[in-house]
């Protein structure tokens, strides 16, 4: 997955693009990114066991728990039936976490102003206005994150709405440590005001990369998860700007 910096408000979007089949494996509930220079950034993992707390939401289709829609899919989106009360809950102006390609993100409808209102109120983790992804960095210069992600279940969300999603990665309180299992993010951010959480199970991955679009040329600000495509050129690389710089005619 890609994400894309242009112009804007500030804010982070979500939308469609070709889905794929992905399956995932039990890790911890929790991942470090560094970001080192130049360089793709790693994954620390470690197996564990499953958590007893995922029974409490164990069900066939899904279930609610204290006003909490928690629906269970599979990863290949087989059965994106499920998804219906997501997307309609969505639309009504709800704000839950869903997975992406990389790691599980809270998210709202973009034209839901009471949602968005939420997202930056006590009614919610303060960590989706303070955190997120590399494109909160650049919140202050007024730009705007477009995430174009690569993963079945997000997608099949994505096509059922009428506009993008506004979104932000989950961190664990007062961490800079993303979530990536959905159990431990309905319990800890379920009573601060989350109307839904769909479980594909504990998901990492490599981040995304972030491709600046600002400039004079588009400009890799961080590679991660995703090609290089022929576009997407590194500063460091004189040869490769040169490519992109027209001549005088």
């Amino acid at each position: 997955m890609a994400e894309t910096k242009m112009h804007g408000r500030d804010t982070t979007f979500l939308l469609r693009s070709p889905a794929t089949t992905r399956h995932v494996t039990s890790l911890p509930s929790r991942v470090s990114f560094e970001t080192p220079k130049h360089t793709r950034l790693g994954v620390l993992a470690m197996a564990v066991k499953r958590s007893p707390k995922r029974l409490k939401y164990s069900a066939p289709n899904f279930t609610k728990e204290d006003g909490l829609v928690y629906v269970e899919v599979d990863p290949s989106g087989a059965d994106s039936w499920k998804l219906e009360p997501v997307v309609q809950l969505l639309k009504e102006g709800a704000v839950g976490v869903i997975p992406t390609d990389t790691v599980y993100a809270i998210v709202c409808h973009l034209k839901s102003h009471s949602a968005i209102e939420r997202l930056r109120s006590k009614e919610l983790p303060k960590q989706c206005v303070r955190y997120g992804t590399a494109t909160a960095k650049y919140a202050s210069r007024k730009n705007v994150g477009v995430r174009i992600p690569d993963d079945a279940i997000c997608q099949a969300i994505l096509e059922k709405m009428d506009a993008p999603l506004i979104s932000t990665s989950v961190k664990w309180p007062k961490e800079n440590e993303w979530m990536i299992d959905p159990v431990a993010i309905a319990d800890i951010y379920g009573p601060e005001g989350l109307d839904f959480v769909v479980d594909v199970g504990v998901r990492v991955a490599d981040p995304s990369t972030v491709v600046g679009m600002t400039g004079t040329y588009p400009k890799i600000i961080r590679q991660g998860k995703g090609p290089k495509l022929h576009w997407m050129e590194d500063e460091s690389d004189p040869s490769a700007l040169e490519d992109l710089i027209p001549s005088a005619t």
